[in-house]
C-alpha cells in the first residue's frame, strides 16, 4: 500500500500548515483546519522543535492512520467506491506527514539527538507500513473497488488504484499464507545480507601503514597505481559469498512473486517495463560507445604524456593491453590539467574552476533557476521569509515559486557543508500535490542538499562548476517535485520509478551547457562583467570532455547491475564468470587478475537491477533537449507544453503517453541511441554558432537577498 523509499525519491507526502500566501480560489489543506495550537516547528509542522517531538508525533500519526484503516474496511463500497482509493492517500498521507521530514532531516542535521530521534522514528513508521502492507482486510477492500468500479474512473484514479494493488501484492498479502510467510523471511533476510554487502564493499583496504578508500590513484607512478588497484578490488571471498547470497534472496523473492527474476519484478512497473528495453538500449550502447571510449583514453594518455614531464608512459591503448588504473589517471589528468595553458593568461587565476567559480556566486546561481522558472513556467523562483524553528540550520533557505495566482510550491535549500553534515547532493519531495475528498489543495513542497564550500560563506559563496551540476541535477527534481499537479499524492511529482525521475534532473543539467544560458547570468561577483567567451567556452569543453568514457562507464555499470539481478547463480564461480565475459565483451580495458569490480559495486544494495536509470533518462533528456529545447532553451510556449504535458503528470499518467504527447512520436531505442551518440560527439562550447536568445522579460528576485547564519 505504501513505498517508503531512500533518498532521493519517493517518500510519501507531507502537510505544511499556516502557509501566509495561497493560490487564489483554492482551499489549502491544513490551513483552516489547524486542530492545535502548538507553535510551528520544522517545515512549520506544529510541535516538530526538539528531539523528543518526532517520536510523540509519530505515536500520533500511527493513531490517526489506525482510525482511517478502521475507516475503510468498515465503508461499503456501493455508496462511494472511489471514496475508498482516497481515503488510502490520506493514509498514505498521514503516516508519512512526520516519515517524509525524518527522512530528510536524518542527513542533514548535526545533532546527534535529532539525528537519532529522525532514525527511530523513521523505522517506526516503516515497521507500521510493513504491517499494513501485509493486512489482507485492506487488500481485499482495495481489490473489490478496483474488480467492481475502476471502469468509472478517470485515468489517474484508475492508476493510484492499480499501483496501491500492486504495492500490496509486492509483500505477497495476496497469497497464500505459507507464501506470506516465506516471502517476510526472505525480506528481513535481504535487508540483513544487503547491509552487510554495502559495508563490506565500501571498507577500506590496507596495504602495510596504508589505507586504501578509493581504487583509483593520481600518483604518476604506474606500479603504485596498480599495487592501490589490486589492493581495493582484490576478490574478496567473504563479500562473494554475501553478494551471492543476497542475489539468490532477491531471485527467490522475485519467483515467489511470480516473476521470471529480480530485474523482472523490478523493471515491470518501471518507465522501460521490460527487461529487453533496457538490455537492447545498453548493449546498443555498449557497442557504439566502446571504440569511441577507446579512442578518448589514447587522447587522454597523449595529453597527460604532454603535461607530465619525464614520466615513464605505461602501455600503449589497446583493447587488449590497458589496464584500468592506467586508463583511469590518464583520464583524470589530462581532464584537470589539459586547461593551465588555456588559463595562463586569466587574471583571476590559473586554475580553470577557480576562475569560472568568480562567476558562479550562489546569488547567481539562485537567479538563473529564477530565470529559468520566468521564461518556461511564467513564475518567480524567489526568497521566503523563514520563520522561527522552521529550519533546522541558520545557512538553510526558503524560497517560494509565485505566480499571478499566488504561492504554487516551496523548496529548502540546505547547500552549504558543514560538519558531520552527510556529504551527498540529494532531494526530497517532502509534499506533493493532492487534492482530498472535499476537493481542499495540497501545496507541494520539496527540500534538497548539497555541499557547497566557500572561503566567503555568505551570499558570495563561490560555486565551482561541479558542484553548480549538482545543484541545477538536483533543482530539477526539485521543480519537478513541485511542478506537478496531481489529484494524488500517490503519484505526484517524483514518486515515480527512477528511470522516469531522472529524465528532468538530467534535463536541467544541459542549461549549463548551453552557452548563451551560461552568458544571461555568469556574472563576476566583484565586478560585476559579464563571463568572456573564452571562459564559456572552456567551462563547456571541461563538461564534456571525454564524455563518451563518462558515459560508457555507467553503461557497464548498468549492464552488471541487469545482469545480476536477471540471472540465478548457483554457486559464486557464476558470478566471477559473468563479470569476467562483461569485461570481455563490452570493457575498454583488460580485467586484472584475482580482482573484482561487482564486490565494491555497493550500488547493487539500492538499485537492484535499475541502475540503468541514468543513461535511460540521460537519452532521453538528449532527446527533449535536441527536439525542444535545443533552439531556445527558455521559450515560453515549450516551457508551458514540458510542464502541461509531462511535468505536472507525475506518475499519474503513462509515461510513453506523456513523452509522446509532448515529442509528437513515441521514440524507439535507436532514436535514444541516436540522441544519445549526438550528445557525446557533439561541440556545444562555441557562443557564436548559435543563434542568440530573444531578448529576455524577467525581474530579478536573488539581487538584494543576502544569506542569515
Amino acid at each position: 500500500m505504501l513505498r517508503l523509499c531512500c533518498l532521493p525519491s519517493f517518500y510519501r507526502t507531507l502537510i505544511i500548515r499556516g502557509l501566509s500566501s495561497v493560490p487564489r480560489g483554492k482551499q489549502l489543506i491544513g490551513v483552516t483546519h489547524q486542530t492545535d495550537n502548538e507553535p510551528l516547528g520544522l517545515f512549520r509542522i506544529p510541535g516538530l522543535i526538539t528531539a523528543n517531538d518526532f517520536m510523540r508525533l509519530s505515536r500520533n500519526k500511527i493513531t490517526n492512520a489506525q482510525e482511517i484503516v478502521k475507516d475503510i474496511i468498515s465503508s461499503p463500497i456501493e455508496r462511494d467506491p472511489l471514496q475508498i482509493i482516497y481515503k488510502f492517500d490520506r493514509l498514505s498521507s498521514e503516516l508519512c506527514s512526520i516519515a517524509d521530514p525524518c527522512n530528510f532531516l536524518h542527513i542533514t542535521l548535526t545533532t546527534p539527538e535529532i539525528y537519532r530521534a529522525a532514525e527511530t522514528t523513521s523505522l517506526a513508521i516503516t515497521s507500521y507500513v510493513e504491517t499494513l502492507n501485509t493486512y489482507p482486510q485492506l487488500y481485499l477492500k482495495l481489490k473489490q473497488c478496483v474488480d467492481k468500479f475502476s471502469h468509472m474512473w478517470s485515468t489517474e484514479e484508475n492508476r493510484v488504484a492499480m499501483l496501491l494493488l500492486k504495492d500490496f501484492e509486492t509483500s505477497g498479502v495476496h497469497l497464500p499464507e505459507k507464501h506470506r510467510s516465506q516471502i517476510l523471511q526472505l525480506q528481513s533476510k535481504e535487508t540483513k545480507v544487503g547491509m552487510e554487502y554495502f559495508s563490506q564493499a565500501l571498507s577500506p583496504a590496507h596495504v602495510g601503514q596504508w589505507i586504501i578508500e578509493d581504487g583509483y590513484t593520481l600518483s604518476l607512478h604506474s606500479h603504485i597505481r596498480k599495487t592501490v588497484y589490486k589492493a581495493y578490488y582484490k576478490l574478496d571471498v567473504n563479500n562473494l559469498a554475501k553478494l551471492h547470497e543476497l542475489l539468490n534472496t532477491r531471485y527467490k523473492l522475485a519467483r515467489l512473486l511470480g516473476y521470471q527474476s529480480t530485474a523482472h519484478r523490478s523493471i515491470a512497473d518501471s518507465m522501460a517495463r521490460e527487461v529487453g528495453n533496457v538490455e537492447t538500449l545498453l548493449e546498443k550502447c555498449s557497442e557504439s560507445l566502446r571504440p569511441i571510449a577507446l579512442e578518448q583514453v589514447q587522447q587522454a594518455r597523449e595529453i597527460a604524456l604532454s603535461l607530465i614531464p619525464n614520466i615513464k608512459p605505461s602501455k600503449p591503448v589497446d583493447s587488449n593491453g590497458m589496464r584500468a588504473y592506467d586508463g583511469a589517471f590518464y583520464i583524470n589528468y589530462a581532464r584537470n590539467n589539459i586547461w593551465k595553458k588555456q588559463t595562463e593568461s586569466l587574471e583571476t587565476s590559473t586554475s580553470l574552476l577557480a576562475a569560472l567559480s568568480e562567476y558562479f556566486p550562489l546569488r547567481n546561481c539562485l537567479e538563473a533557476i529564477n530565470i529559468i522558472c520566468q521564461s518556461l513556467y511564467k513564475m518567480s523562483f524567489e526568497p521566503l521569509a523563514i520563520q522561527p524553528n522552521e529550519t533546522w540550520h541558520s545557512s538553510v533557505i526558503k524560497a517560494g515559486l509565485v505566480n499571478s495566482e499566488g504561492l504554487q510550491g516551496v523548496l529548502y535549500l540546505d547547500l552549504m557543508n558543514r560538519l558531520k553534515k552527510t556529504d551527498i547532493e540529494c532531494h526530497q519531495q517532502i509534499q506533493g500535490s493532492r487534492r482530498d475528498e472535499q476537493g481542499r489543495y495540497q501545496l507541494p513542497v520539496a527540500a534538497l542538499a548539497c555541499n557547497f564550500i566557500s572561503p566567503l560563506n555568505d551570499d558570495n559563496t563561490l560555486i565551482n562548476p561541479i558542484n553548480l551540476n549538482s545543484f541545477f541535477h538536483e533543482m530539477g527534481h526539485a521543480l519537478h517535485s513541485v511542478l506537478g499537479n496531481t489529484t494524488f499524492q500517490h503519484v505526484a511529482g517524483t514518486r515515480c520509478p527512477n528511470d522516469l525521475a531522472e529524465i528532468p534532473s538530467n534535463l536541467m543539467e544541459l542549461y549549463l551547457l548551453d552557452p548563451r544560458f551560461v552568458k544571461v547570468f555568469a556574472t563576476h561577483y566583484k565586478t560585476g562583467n559579464s563571463i568572456s567567451d573564452l571562459l564559456v567556452q572552456l567551462h563547456i569543453q571541461r563538461s564534456t570532455i571525454f564524455g563518451a568514457y563518462s558515459t560508457h562507464v555507467q553503461v557497464l555499470y548498468g549492464l552488471l547491475d541487469l545482469m545480476l539481478h536477471k540471472n540465478e547463480f548457483k554457486n559464486e564461480n557464476d558470478i566471477l564468470e559473468l563479470e569476467k565475459q562483461l569485461y570481455k565483451n563490452h570493457c575498454v580495458f583488460s580485467q586484472e587478475e584475482n580482482t573484482s569490480w561487482a564486490l565494491r559495486f555497493s550500488h547493487l544494495t539500492n538499485y537492484g537491477s535499475k541502475y540503468y536509470s541514468y543513461t535511460w533518462a540521460k537519452a532521453f533528456a538528449s532527446l527533449f533537449w535536441s527536439k525542444k529545447f535545443a533552439k531556445n532553451p527558455l521559450c515560453p510556449i515549450i516551457g508551458a507544453e514540458y510542464r502541461e504535458k509531462f511535468l505536472s503528470h507525475g506518475f499519474g499518467k503513462d509515461p510513453w503517453e506523456m513523452v509522446k504527447d509532448f515529442l509528437g512520436f513515441k521514440p524507439s531505442v535507436n532514436d535514444l541511441l541516436d540522441s544519445l551518440l549526438h550528445d557525446v560527439k557533439s561541440d556545444r562550447s562555441s557562443v557564436h554558432e548559435r543563434s542568440s536568445l530573444p531578448t529576455l522579460d524577467y525581474k530579478l528576485k536573488w539581487d538584494k537577498w543576502r544569506m542569515s547564519h
